[in-house]
């Protein structure tokens, strides 16, 4: 029996839940940026600092990630959601735009520590269930979309401003927060004995107290040699593509090519929503099995194409959907891989792959350039050709992998 299915219902909650409150607490700052721009005045220029301070965040953040493999998780995703609360609150007030760009720096780095924590301490309890207790935290983060904007709905139909939707977003992470410190959370494994963390932050620093930032720096820049890091963040970096940018892309086709209105393109390309959902609610119950990268991949690839090439709505519905049921398959064992590359590890593997795979951002920019030069079809059977070079990359590592490695999230051999 997995040590999930006997750890405290509270715990367990608390980190399937890690995703969801990610995707709501990110989500307010955007959700609020036309307001922000009419009561400050910004321009769309600062906006986009803005959310580049956002990434620059997580890079500075990163330092307190790697953290997560020597010292409390407990500690450490608390810290993170009260990260989360502070910043929104710096949103709520908005004085100036140095504060926005403070704000954002520090959602950036308290979303990475807060994610990274909870969901570390998930695999250490998960064990051979990993892929079936990331599915269940991914469809909850689904959920976690429609709550910011439902929150925004409900707080203009009341007549509020809205600062009050920012300021509840604030106070809904601290909550969270002081509920993640109440937690046992297992400890790190480098020096760690078989108890638990304990409950609260006063406990948390016992567990490898003999690691100093210095080491686990050292270890996490170590990483840099390992191939097998490499490989994951470049497939990280192209999947990580595969989601918003392509969905912005599918909806510019479908009306720029197609010719569809404006709202039915936007019906259709949701498919790839609904086609996740679908996808994540089944591998709670049938998680993936060996070989669940390359046929991921190979559908993703396969409904790329059909969409760009085949006309028709419904053919474009349809492909859609099995697109977006790729992405839920290739996206959990994605994230079984790296959390199991290296188990004593796996928050420096994040950090590092996470780190890594940031010139993933330039591919869209490619991709518009050719748009521009050659047309939205033109693109959309490029987007069609990332799934493919995924598929070739997972393919030639399935190839020269030792036998029983293939299955979703198998740790490879020494070397």
């Amino acid at each position: 029996m997995p040590l999930v299915a006997r750890a405290p219902v509270g715990l367990v909650a608390a980190l399937l839940l890690v995703r969801a409150a990610d995707e709501f607490a990110s989500f307010l700052p955007t959700g609020a940026f036309a307001s922000l721009q009419a009561d400050l005045g910004i321009e769309y220029r600062d906006a986009g600092l803005i959310f580049a301070a956002m990434a620059v965040g997580s890079l500075l953040g990163s330092p307190l990630a790697v953290l997560v493999d020597h010292r409390s998780r407990c500690v450490l995703a608390s810290l993170g959601a009260f990260g989360y609360a502070a910043s929104l609150a710096l949103f709520a007030m908005a004085p100036s735009l140095a504060v926005l760009l403070g704000a954002a720096m520090l959602l950036g780095a308290a979303s990475d520590l807060l994610v990274g924590a909870c969901e570390v301490a998930l695999a250490d309890l998960a064990g051979e269930d990993l892929e079936r207790e990331l599915s269940r935290s991914n469809l909850l983060a689904s959920l976690g979309d429609l709550a910011g904007p439902a929150l925004f709905v409900a707080v203009g139909a009341a007549g509020w401003s809205w600062r009050v939707a920012l300021t509840a977003g604030a106070l809904a992470m601290a909550l969270y927060g002081a509920w993640l410190a109440t937690l046992p959370f297992p400890p790190p494994h480098r020096g760690a004995g078989p108890e638990a963390e304990g409950a609260g932050a006063k406990r948390a620093g016992r567990a490898d107290s003999d690691a100093t930032a210095g080491s686990a720096w050292r270890g996490a820049l170590g990483l840099l040699r390992d191939p097998g890091v490499w490989w994951l963040a470049l497939v990280s970096a192209l999947f990580s593509q595969l989601d918003e940018a392509y969905f912005g892309f599918l909806v510019a086709f479908l009306t720029g090519a197609r010719q569809l209105a404006p709202p039915v393109a936007t019906a259709v390309a949701a498919g790839t929503v609904v086609g996740s959902l679908v996808g994540f609610a089944v591998l709670v119950r049938r998680p993936p099995g060996g070989g669940a990268l390359l046929r991921a991949a190979l559908a993703m690839a396969v409904s790329g194409a059909v969409v760009a090439v085949v006309p028709g709505v419904a053919v474009a519905a349809v492909a859609a959907v099995a697109f977006g049921a790729g992405v839920a398959v290739f996206w959990v064992s994605l994230q079984a891989q790296v959390l199991r590359h290296r188990e004593d590890r796996a928050g420096s593997v994040s950090t590092v792959v996470g780190i890594l795979e940031q010139p993933g951002v330039l591919l869209p920019v490619a991709i518009g350039a050719l748009a521009d030069g050659f047309g939205l079809q033109s693109a959309m059977v490029a987007y069609a050709g990332v799934p493919a070079v995924l598929a070739l990359l997972v393919g030639a590592r399935a190839r020269r992998a030792p036998r029983g490695t293939d299955r979703p999230g198998a740790r490879p051999q020494p070397r």
